[in-house]
Protein backbone atom coordinates (compact mmCIF):
# COMPACT_ATOMS: atom_id res chain seq x y z
CA UNK A 1 0.00 0.00 0.00
CA UNK A 2 2.65 2.52 1.01
CA UNK A 3 4.81 1.59 -1.94
CA UNK A 4 2.09 2.55 -4.45
CA UNK A 5 1.40 5.83 -2.68
CA UNK A 6 5.11 6.69 -2.41
CA UNK A 7 5.67 5.81 -6.06
CA UNK A 8 2.78 7.96 -7.24
CA UNK A 9 4.03 10.88 -5.13
CA UNK A 10 7.48 10.42 -6.68
CA UNK A 11 6.02 10.46 -10.21
CA UNK A 12 3.97 13.57 -9.46
CA UNK A 13 7.05 15.25 -7.94
CA UNK A 14 9.04 14.48 -11.09
CA UNK A 15 6.22 16.03 -13.12
CA UNK A 16 6.36 19.17 -11.00
CA UNK A 17 10.13 19.37 -11.41
CA UNK A 18 9.81 19.10 -15.20
CA UNK A 19 7.40 22.06 -15.28
CA UNK A 20 9.76 24.39 -13.39
CA UNK A 21 11.25 27.34 -15.22
CA UNK A 22 14.79 25.94 -15.08
CA UNK A 23 13.89 22.89 -17.17
CA UNK A 24 11.80 24.71 -19.76
CA UNK A 25 14.89 24.80 -21.98
CA UNK A 26 15.07 21.00 -21.94
CA UNK A 27 13.50 19.96 -25.26
CA UNK A 28 11.48 17.03 -23.98
CA UNK A 29 10.28 18.47 -20.68
CA UNK A 30 6.61 18.56 -21.65
CA UNK A 31 6.37 15.06 -23.09
CA UNK A 32 8.25 13.49 -20.16
CA UNK A 33 6.17 15.49 -17.68
CA UNK A 34 2.95 14.19 -19.23
CA UNK A 35 4.31 10.64 -19.14
CA UNK A 36 5.18 10.88 -15.44
CA UNK A 37 1.84 12.59 -14.74
CA UNK A 38 0.06 9.64 -16.34
CA UNK A 39 2.16 7.16 -14.35
CA UNK A 40 1.49 8.98 -11.08
CA UNK A 41 -2.26 9.06 -11.51
CA UNK A 42 -2.34 5.54 -12.92
CA UNK A 43 -0.48 4.18 -9.90
CA UNK A 44 -2.96 5.78 -7.51
CA UNK A 45 -6.03 4.70 -9.47
CA UNK A 46 -4.67 1.19 -9.99
CA UNK A 47 -4.16 0.82 -6.24
CA UNK A 48 -7.73 1.95 -5.51
CA UNK A 49 -9.23 -0.29 -8.19
CA UNK A 50 -7.17 -3.29 -7.03
CA UNK A 51 -8.47 -2.80 -3.50
CA UNK A 52 -12.10 -2.61 -4.65
CA UNK A 53 -12.02 -5.19 -7.48
CA UNK A 54 -9.04 -7.54 -6.98
CA UNK A 55 -9.62 -9.54 -10.18
CA UNK A 56 -10.21 -6.62 -12.55
CA UNK A 57 -7.81 -6.86 -15.52
CA UNK A 58 -8.80 -3.66 -17.33
CA UNK A 59 -6.24 -1.50 -15.56
CA UNK A 60 -3.36 -3.30 -17.24
CA UNK A 61 -4.98 -2.59 -20.62
CA UNK A 62 -5.31 1.07 -19.67
CA UNK A 63 -1.66 1.17 -18.58
CA UNK A 64 -0.44 -0.45 -21.80
CA UNK A 65 -2.49 1.95 -23.94
CA UNK A 66 -1.29 4.97 -21.96
CA UNK A 67 2.35 3.88 -22.15
CA UNK A 68 2.00 3.38 -25.89
CA UNK A 69 0.46 6.81 -26.44
CA UNK A 70 2.79 8.75 -24.17
CA UNK A 71 5.82 6.70 -25.25
CA UNK A 72 5.12 7.57 -28.88
CA UNK A 73 4.74 11.21 -27.85
CA UNK A 74 8.17 11.12 -26.18
CA UNK A 75 9.76 9.46 -29.24
CA UNK A 76 8.16 11.93 -31.66
CA UNK A 77 9.37 14.82 -29.51
CA UNK A 78 12.86 13.35 -29.54
CA UNK A 79 12.89 13.00 -33.34
CA UNK A 80 11.52 16.52 -33.78
CA UNK A 81 14.27 17.90 -31.54
CA UNK A 82 16.89 15.89 -33.42
CA UNK A 83 15.66 17.13 -36.81
CA UNK A 84 15.59 20.74 -35.62
CA UNK A 85 19.17 20.47 -34.37
CA UNK A 86 20.36 18.84 -37.58
CA UNK A 87 18.97 21.72 -39.60
CA UNK A 88 20.66 24.31 -37.39
CA UNK A 89 23.95 22.39 -37.40
CA UNK A 90 23.87 22.14 -41.17
CA UNK A 91 23.16 25.83 -41.50
CA UNK A 92 26.03 26.63 -39.10
CA UNK A 93 28.36 24.42 -41.14
CA UNK A 94 27.26 26.13 -44.29
CA UNK A 95 27.90 29.52 -42.71
CA UNK A 96 31.38 28.51 -41.62
CA UNK A 97 32.14 27.14 -45.09
CA UNK A 98 30.99 30.37 -46.65
CA UNK A 99 33.20 32.36 -44.28
CA UNK A 100 36.20 30.16 -45.11
CA UNK A 101 35.68 30.62 -48.85
CA UNK A 102 35.80 34.43 -48.50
Amino acid sequence: MWFAIALSILFLAITTIFFTAELRGFPMYRSLAFFFLFEGFYTLIDFIVAEIWPNFKGMSLLHNAGCLIFGLYVVLTLFRYKNNNLISVNSNKEKSLLKNEK
